[in-house]
C-alpha cells in the first residue's frame, strides 16, 4: 500500500495588495510573487484570464500568462478549504489528475480563490470526444491508482473527465473526494455508498455519473451496446489488479472478524475479472440495470443535497421511489439469473450482485422517507430538530414547477433491458373525494375577499397547482399525483404566510395544506409499500409504465 503524501501547510504569507495565501505548494515557489500579482488582478476586473466554464458551485478560468494554472471562483461563498485538503491528498504517482497550487483571500471583499494546474483534454462524447481503447486503458488505470491509495472522488461526471488524442485521461474537481483508510476496507462505507465487503471502488462513481450519460448520446442502441461491451472487456483487467492487490494487502490481515467479508471480495472481484472478459448478454442486461438504478439514485440526491444550489426539493420524494424500483428491477434480474447458473464465476459474480442490490435497497428506503417528508417539513415550516435553515422556494433560479427527467440507461443500451411494470397504481377515490375534491371549491372562494396583488398572483399559482394534481389523479399517474399535491401544499403556504392570521385567507390555505398533504402522503405510502414489498421473484416490476420520464 502506498501512503499518499500530504504537502505541507504553510503559515499564512504576507498580504499583497488585497490579497493572502492562506496556503502555497511550495513547487510553485519560483511564481509565487507573480501569481499573486495576477490573483489580484484577477479579483479586480478579470480581465487576465480567460472563461473555461462554470460548474454547480464555480466558474473556472485560466490566466493569460500562466496558461497551466486554473483559478476557480466560487459562486456559492465557498472558501475551497476542503477541496484544498483533498487536493493535497492526490499522490504524485497519481499523473493524469488535478494538482494543488494555491488558495488566496481577497481580505477586500471577502472572496477566496483556488488555484490548480490546467487539466487538458476534452469531456467524453460519443461523436465529438469518444472514448477509444487507449481512453479506456488511461480511465481504468487512474480509477485503479486512486482505488489503491484509498480516495474515492465523489463526483466522476463527464465534465470533470477530460481525455487527451494520445490516450491519457485525466480527473479534475475534487471538491467531495475523500479517503478511506487501509484498515477500514472492509467496514461499510456510507460516503462512497459500497457494502463493508466491497474495497473502495472509483469505477462505481464513474458509472453513476459519467457512463449514464455518455451511454445516452450513442446515435444507435447497437453502438451504445457494443461500447459497453469494450468498457466491461477492458473492466476486467481492473478488477484483476484490484484482485491482485486485496491478496497482498489481506493476506496476513490482523482483525479475523473480517475474514469472511475479505473472501466475500476476493471471490467477487476475481469472478467479475473473468465474466467481464467476454461479457455474456445476461452480464450486460445486468450490468445495464445496475448503471440505471446508480444513476436514478444519483439524480434523486441531487434533490435534496445540501451541496447543491438551486435545486427543486418538490419531487425529492418520487425520485426516490422511482429509484427503489430501479433496485428492484435490478434484484429481479439478479434473483432470475441465479436460478440457471452453474458457471462458478458468474455465481460468484451473482452472489456478490445480489449482496450489492439488497445493499442498495435497505438504503434506499429509509433514504426515501426521509425525502418525501423534507419537502413537506420545508412547505409547512415545521422543520426537525436538525434543520436549522428553511429552504428558500421563492429563490428566482428555481423552477419549482419542473419536476425532471432521468437518463434513459437501460433504453439507450437495449429496449429489452427496460422494466416491465404492472400498471396498478389507479386512481384511489377515497383520496379524491376526502382531500383533492374537497380543495377544489376552496382554492376559488378567494374571488371578493379583497386580496392584494401578491395575495392575487399567488392565489393563480395555487389554483393553477391544483388543477394540475387533478390532472395527474384522473390520468393515473401516482408519482404527478405526490409532486402536485407537495406543489400545492407550498402554494397554499406561501398565500398563508403573506395573509393576516385567522383571516379567511389563512384559514383557507391553512385547510389546503393540510388536505393535500394527506393526498401526498396517502398515495406516497400506498406507492412505496407495493414496491418495496414486492417479491423479487416475479417477473414483472411493480409499477406503472411511465413510473419515471427519461430524458
Amino acid at each position: 500500500m502506498r501512503i499518499t503524501p500530504i504537502l505541507p501547510k504553510n503559515n499564512y504569507h504576507p498580504a499583497f495588495g488585497a490579497i493572502i495565501y492562506k496556503s502555497f505548494n511550495p513547487q510553485y515557489n519560483s511564481q509565487e510573487i507573480p501569481l499573486r500579482e495576477e490573483i489580484d488582478t484577477f479579483s479586480k476586473s478579470m480581465d487576465n484570464a480567460e472563461y473555461l466554464g462554470s460548474g454547480l458551485f464555480a466558474d473556472a478560468y485560466v490566466f493569460d500568462i500562466f496558461p497551466n494554472i486554473v483559478i476557480k471562483k466560487s459562486n456559492i461563498g465557498d472558501d475551497f478549504g476542503q477541496e484544498e485538503e483533498n487536493l493535497k491528498l492526490i499522490a504524485d504517482e497519481i499523473k493524469d489528475t488535478q494538482k494543488f497550487v494555491a488558495r488566496a483571500y481577497d481580505n477586500t471583499d471577502g472572496k477566496y480563490y483556488l488555484l490548480s494546474t490546467k487539466v487538458d483534454g476534452e469531456s467524453p462524447d460519443p461523436e465529438e470526444a469518444p472514448l477509444k481503447y487507449t481512453h479506456l486503458k488511461g480511465l481504468f488505470s487512474t480509477l485503479f491508482e486512486m482505488d489503491e491509495t484509498g480516495l474515492y472522488h465523489g463526483d466522476l461526471n463527464n465534465g470533470n473527465i477530460k481525455i487527451t488524442p494520445d490516450g491519457r485521461v485525466n480527473f479534475l474537481d475534487f471538491q467531495f473526494t475523500h479517503q478511506i483508510s487501509r484498515t477500514r476496507f472492509f467496514e461499510e462505507k456510507d460516503k462512497s455508498t459500497l457494502p463493508a465487503f466491497m474495497m473502495i471502488e472509483n469505477a462505481q462513481m464513474f458509472e453513476q455519473a459519467g457512463l449514464p450519460y455518455y451511454l445516452s448520446k450513442f446515435d444507435s442502441k447497437y453502438q451504445a451496446k457494443n461500447f459497453l461491451k469494450s468498457y466491461l472487456t477492458e473492466k476486467s483487467n481492473y478488477h484483476q489488479k484490484r484482485f491482485m492487490l486485496l491478496s497482498k494487502e489481506t493476506k496476513n490481515w490482523p482483525y479475523s472478524s473480517e475474514i469472511p467479508r475479505i473472501q466475500k471480495s476476493l471471490a467477487y472481484e476475481k469472478a467479475r475479472a473473468e465474466v467481464f472478459k467476454h461479457p455474456t448478454e445476461n452480464v450486460l442486461r445486468l450490468e445495464t440495470k445496475k448503471i440505471q438504478f446508480l444513476n436514478s439514485f444519483r439524480e434523486a440526491y441531487k434533490r435534496i443535497d445540501d451541496n447543491v444550489p438551486h435545486k427543486n426539493i418538490i419531487p425529492a420524494g418520487s425520485s426516490y421511489l422511482f429509484t427503489l424500483s430501479c433496485i428492484q428491477d435490478f434484484r429481479k434480474e439478479v434473483a432470475a439469473q441465479q436460478k440457471q447458473i452453474s458457471n462458478p464465476a458468474m455465481k460468484d459474480y451473482l452472489d456478490g450482485m445480489k449482496e450489492y442490490g439488497d445493499f442498495w435497497f435497505e438504503k434506499v428506503k429509509g433514504w426515501t422517507d426521509n425525502a418525501f417528508w423534507y419537502p413537506l417539513r420545508h412547505a409547512k415550516n415545521q422543520l426537525a430538530s436538525w434543520e436549522h435553515v428553511r429552504y428558500n422556494f421563492k429563490d428566482p433560479d428555481v423552477d419549482i414547477e419542473n419536476f425532471g427527467v432521468f437518463t434513459n440507461v437501460t433504453g439507450s443500451v437495449d429496449d429489452s433491458y427496460t422494466p416491465v411494470y404492472n400498471r396498478i397504481f389507479s386512481p384511489n377515490p377515497d383520496v379524491y373525494d376526502n382531500y383533492i375534491k374537497e380543495a377544489y371549491p376552496e382554492a376559488r372562494e378567494f374571488t371578493g375577499t379583497n386580496l392584494s396583488s401578491e395575495q392575487e398572483k399567488i392565489l393563480y399559482k395555487l389554483r393553477n397547482a391544483h388543477q394540475r394534481l387533478r390532472e395527474a389523479y384522473f390520468n393515473s399517474k401516482g408519482l404527478d399525483v405526490i409532486n402536485n399535491a407537495i406543489l400545492t401544499v407550498l402554494r397554499a403556504s406561501q398565500l398563508k404566510e403573506i395573509s393576516s392570521p385567522y383571516t379567511y385567507a389563512y384559514n383557507t390555505a391553512d385547510a389546503i395544506m393540510q388536505k393535500c398533504s394527506k393526498a401526498a402522503e396517502a398515495y406516497y405510502k400506498s406507492i412505496f409499500r407495493d414496491i418495496t414489498t414486492d417479491s423479487i421473484n416475479l417477473q414483472n416490476s411493480i409499477g406503472y409504465d411511465n413510473m419515471g420520464r427519461f430524458a
